[in-house]
């Protein structure tokens, strides 16, 4: 697994904003290899899916329906395709849609995924991507348990974790060797931000 990746942490790993805000977006520059969004996301910033089409990188945008699908690429009409990544809560009635959307050879992701089985059946299929959800997950070790399943077997899926609460969260999820992570703009700021390095610094410089 582990593709080519930019990212600032490590060419290995896809670092994504998890923010559907331009500015905050655009703030990170080539440090991030793009980002994930969904409705709730969207509507918060008061963002127009036309104007993140613009912005560099992979960009996730989650559906409900292949009526949707067609919306955004006929949004994205004379852009590049192969950086747009649709998003499918993995449930049994949108199994459809994910085969749809890799039918047409577009780029798929199952999202709200929260056991193994809901990953089996998300690789089984082909999507692209599959996102791994951390801190709201009842079984706080899945995010482990994921990415032993995905080495088992012979599946291209990348995996993207997702849903931390805290700086711990995400370091614990890049010692398991995951390809990707999705963070949100307020918790990548505080990435670097070790209390012990604060404290030297003041006493050097303060």
């Amino acid at each position: 697994m582990n593709s080519k990746k930019g990212g600032f942490m490590s060419e290995n790993i896809g670092m994504f904003l998890d923010s559907a805000n331009s500015a905050d977006i655009m703030s990170w520059g080539k440090e991030i290899d793009g980002f994930t969004t969904n409705p709730i996301l969207i509507g918060k910033a008061g963002a127009k899916i036309e104007y993140l089409l613009d912005l560099p990188g992979k960009k996730f945008f989650q559906v409900n329906s292949m009526k949707e699908v067609d919306q955004i690429i006929k949004l994205a009409e004379g852009k590049e395709v192969d950086d747009i990544v649709f998003k499918v809560p993995m449930l049994a009635h949108n199994v459809s849609l994910l085969k749809d959307i890799i039918k047409r050879g577009l780029n798929s992701c199952s999202t709200m995924v929260y056991d193994i089985a809901q990953l089996w059946k998300a690789m089984d299929l082909g999507v692209t991507y599959s996102i791994i959800i951390h801190a709201k997950n009842i079984n706080e070790f899945f995010y482990k348990e994921a990415m032993d399943f995905s080495y088992m077997y012979d599946y291209q899926t990348e995996l993207i974790a997702a849903s931390f609460r805290t700086r711990k969260d995400v370091i614990d999820v890049l010692k398991t060797g995951y390809d990707n992570v999705t963070i949100p703009h307020v918790l990548m700021k505080k990435m670097l931000e070790n209390p012990q390095t604060r404290v030297d610094y003041q006493e050097v410089y303060e």
